[in-house]
């Protein structure tokens, strides 16, 4: 914790001050979407992110304590409630070899090993040049995406400040949801359907034989490692009380269902998500839903251009309405996708 008035002094405070005294420039800022907090950047933002998770967003809005310097730490204030939210719903540092979360330019280049990337024997006769190695490369271009945090005139009129950060939190959550589930979609178009494909056999469901099955298909596709499954929680009751596979003992069922979770299980981290078209797992085509079983090294890369924005935010307070929270991010896929296999539900 640190006192907030300390803050006044700093150099990213002034920032704050002189970017929402000049309403005309403040969204120009090299080419930038919306307005990203100065104190992201600052290695003062853990603490003071932190003291102001203590303090209520009503309170910074409302003019609890009457201070000139808490009405220039709204936006700020706002950024850390949209980041919380959107860290919460963010996984994508656990499906993604690599995660670039900033970077200048329209695109970005990214190289993946094909497995001859090996050291070798410097100078060994009759040993390779290191030169002729091959690599799988990916260029990946962001795509800009937003949502309207609806917060209306009335919200703040009426000073529903618990209601406005409920809908900013809201609105990080969504953000990062739906990078994840384009992610996943990504993943799934491009993965080597004619090596790395399971069909269940089982009418809307998979089994624990699957996700072996599924593991194999890939550790023999240019010797992958498997490690990571996403799959619905439907799926995750699936395999809790599948039989056909294995007798599974009543205290593993019971500590699997007290917490829904099967991580560790068969070596793997097991990501769930919620059972819903729109989750990432889902193909409209065979109209069913899919797990995906991969490894996370080098199968998916990940690029944002920059961290997530609010566009239209043009005053601390009033600015809020009708802002839009942004982002700029594109995927990219290793190894031609061997790495990666799909568990299809059966009909």
């Amino acid at each position: 914790m640190i006192p907030l008035k300390e803050v006044e002094g700093w150099q990213e405070f002034k920032t704050l001050k002189e970017t929402f005294g000049d309403v005309e420039n403040m969204l120009k800022d090299k080419g930038k979407l919306g307005f990203v907090d100065p104190f992201y950047y600052s290695p003062h933002r853990k603490e003071l992110y932190e003291t102001l998770r203590q303090v209520p967003l009503r309170e910074v809005l409302g003019g609890g304590t009457g201070s000139d310097y808490m009405s220039y730490l709204i936006p700020t204030k706002i950024y850390q409630v949209m980041l919380d939210g959107f860290y919460e719903a963010d996984i994508m540092d656990k499906i993604a070899g690599i995660v670039i979360r900033e970077f200048q330019g329209s695109s970005i280049n990214l190289v993946w090993g094909t497995g001859t990337i090996k050291p070798r024997w410097m100078g060994k006769v009759g040993a390779p040049a290191i030169s002729t190695e091959t690599a799988s490369r990916a260029v990946i271009t962001p795509e800009d995406f937003g949502i309207d945090m609806q917060i209306s005139k009335n919200m703040i009129q009426s000073s529903q400040f618990d209601l406005i950060e409920y809908h900013i939190r809201n609105g990080g959550k969504a953000m990062a949801d739906f990078a994840v589930t384009e992610a996943l979609k990504v993943m799934y178009a491009d993965y080597d359907v004619t090596l790395n494909t399971v069909a269940s056999g089982a009418t809307n469901a998979v089994t624990t034989a699957n996700f072996i099955t599924a593991r194999g298909l890939v550790e023999a596709n240019n010797g992958g490692s498997p490690d990571t499954i996403v799959l619905t929680k439907e799926q995750v009751s699936d395999v809790i009380q599948d039989t056909t596979t294995g007798s599974y003992s009543l205290p593993f069922k019971q500590a699997q269902f007290m917490q829904w979770s099967l991580d560790g299980f068969l070596g793997m981290n097991w990501l769930p998500r919620c059972v819903a078209t729109s989750n990432g797992l889902y193909s409209t085509s065979a109209a069913d839903y899919y797990a995906l079983v991969f490894q996370k090294e080098d199968s998916l890369g990940v690029a944002w251009r920059q961290p997530i924005a609010i566009e239209n935010y043009t005053s601390p307070r009033e600015g809020l309405i009708g802002a839009v929270a942004s982002g700029s991010v594109g995927f990219g896929i290793g190894r031609d996708g061997d790495h990666i296999a799909a568990i299809l539900e059966g009909d």
